[in-house]
């Protein structure tokens, strides 16, 4: 059979019912792996929606990694998380400096929610055995923070780290300092 298309001619061959539910079910596929994949460039790709499963850290039978490897994918997740809070941060201010009351409501609509998705991200990386106390500690300060900066809107100043100054300190003591959030 020949249609033409713009000038062209195109063979097509019909396809039959089991040949289109098979392409439809590795379409279906490929977009379950693609939704997946998704929700962990989330916190790695500068995406700026952030997902909205609640936290499940990484099972303890997952591969774990070194503690080398674990700190270098770490750091590179971090950091395209702080391009994607920077770039966030430049669209809503350009280059003004913020105020206390433009701040505070980019910090709690936007803001927390990447920092959200960054201990998502932490969470989802097999940890080293011997770190995973530690690797918990963090992302329960992280957690933390981000609560009493929902709760106490005032804790949150462009001149602060408040209230992610454990955080920042627990990272920055693991050696990632890249995933901090005060500076």
């Amino acid at each position: 059979m020949h249609q033409p298309t713009r000038g062209r001619t195109r063979s097509r061959k019909p396809r039959n019912d089991h040949t289109n539910a098979r392409a439809r079910a590795v379409r279906a596929s490929g977009s379950i792996i693609c939704a997946g994949l998704l929700l962990v460039a989330c916190a790695t790709s500068g995406s700026s929606a952030p997902a909205t499963f609640p936290h499940t850290p990484a099972p303890a039978s997952a591969v774990e990694m070194s503690k080398s490897t674990f700190v270098t994918r770490a750091s590179a997740l971090c950091t395209a998380n702080s391009d994607q809070l920077g770039d966030a941060a430049h669209k809503a201010f350009g280059n003004q400096r913020p105020t206390t009351q433009t701040w505070r409501p980019f910090m709690l609509d936007v803001a927390l929610p990447i920092v959200e998705t960054r201990l998502r991200g932490l969470d989802a990386l097999p940890a080293p055995a011997d770190d995973r106390a530690k690797l918990s500690a963090i992302t329960h300060a992280g957690r933390a923070a981000i609560t009493a900066a929902k709760h106490s809107p005032q804790l949150l100043t462009p001149a602060s780290r408040a209230p992610f100054d454990h955080y920042d300190q627990l990272v920055a003591a693991f050696g990632i300092p890249a995933c901090s959030v005060g500076g």
